[in-house]
């Protein structure tokens, strides 16, 4: 098991400076009945992580000192060092649907959100492509964005990991290496539709 999969116990970690957007979703949170903590900064989202047991992390990206990239990329650092050590360690599944139950529970606003999602991560990609032929990093970055920040919080595993490269590519401006990577993102979007089928499926078309 991975350390995140371990640790996927139903509460959320919420970074945000700000003290009324920490309101505004303390709020919402509460009426879908999820279970969170909040930190006032990366900082202290980092020591909170680290010592706590937590299904999903969501973050402000600007914040003062550790900001929502740094604190995202110090997790994923530390899992990695706690997971080389586990030589059977499976690939990345394509869904992680203890990240959507967590947090939402209702199955049919998961079906709506991973119907969502499918759609926009199509167009998404379409932007990136025409992008990546252009070989504009900036308007890479505002598509690769939204498709990465969605699926890190749709349990889009190896979409956000082929996302992540494909960013650090256009970062270098490596583009052949980046038309790789559509190829790459592409197929992991295909593989997340399919996993997640069962899961996008009315609940009246599933019974009987």
């Amino acid at each position: 098991m991975s350390p995140t999969a371990a640790r996927c116990g139903g509460r959320a970690l919420l970074a945000d400076d700000r003290p009324a957007n920490r309101e505004l979703l303390r709020a919402q949170l509460r009426r879908i009945g999820s279970r969170a903590n909040f930190a006032e900064d990366g900082a202290q989202a980092l020591r909170a992580w680290v010592g706590g047991d937590y299904a999903l992390l969501l973050t402000d990206c600007s914040m003062p000192g550790l900001d929502g990239f740094e604190l995202a990329a110090a997790i994923r650092a530390r899992e990695d060092r706690l997971g080389g050590a586990l030589a059977d360690e499976p690939q990345p599944q394509a869904f992680d649907d203890k990240v959507l139950k967590a947090l939402v529970g209702d199955p049919g606003v998961v079906a709506r959100i991973l119907d969502t999602f499918v759609a926009s991560a199509e167009s998404d990609f379409a932007a990136l492509r025409t992008a990546c032929m252009l070989r504009d990093s900036a308007q890479v970055a505002r598509p690769l964005h939204r498709l990465l920040g969605s699926a890190r919080s749709e349990g889009a595993i190896t979409v956000a990991r082929t996302c992540e490269a494909l960013q650090e590519r256009a970062n270098r401006s490596q583009w052949d290496a980046a038309a790789a990577g559509l190829d790459e993102i592409a197929r992991a979007v295909a593989e997340f539709s399919a996993a997640t089928d069962p899961f996008r499926r009315p609940p009246e078309a599933t019974r009987g």
